[in-house]
């Protein structure tokens, strides 16, 4: 009897990125992950969420905010529209938080943190 690939889905809380939204990970991305193989925005999300509800543990979510990798990856829309929603997410919060903001221009993996004030 051949195995059934499955795929787990996981919701996005909107206190994690801003918005809710259903993300979907796959049995491969599971293996990418566990063999440091290179990972795509859902992985990244998903381990967001995680790092999100660890925060949310240890009261400590007003300190650390996260923006979605797959709202400001390089193939999500026009630099504009990035910018847009980096934009609203930025302003959607009281200016005491540090956000995570991983980004990949497509060639190679960076993460990039930004800092925003407010004043």
């Amino acid at each position: 009897m051949k195995r059934r690939k499955k795929m787990k889905t996981r919701l996005l809380k909107l206190e994690v990125f801003g918005r809710e939204r259903d993300t979907f990970l796959l049995p491969e991305d599971i293996t990418q992950f566990a063999g440091m193989e290179e990972i795509g925005a859902t992985v990244v999300a998903v381990y967001m969420r995680y790092l999100h509800d660890v925060l949310k543990q240890a009261n400590m979510c007003s300190m650390v905010g996260f923006i979605d990798p797959a709202t400001v990856s390089a193939n999500s829309g026009t630099i504009a529209d990035r910018s847009r929603l980096v934009a609203a997410r930025l302003q959607k919060t009281d200016g005491e938080q540090i956000f995570m903001m991983p980004y990949n221009p497509g060639l190679v993996s960076l993460t990039g943190f930004c800092f925003y004030d407010f004043q």
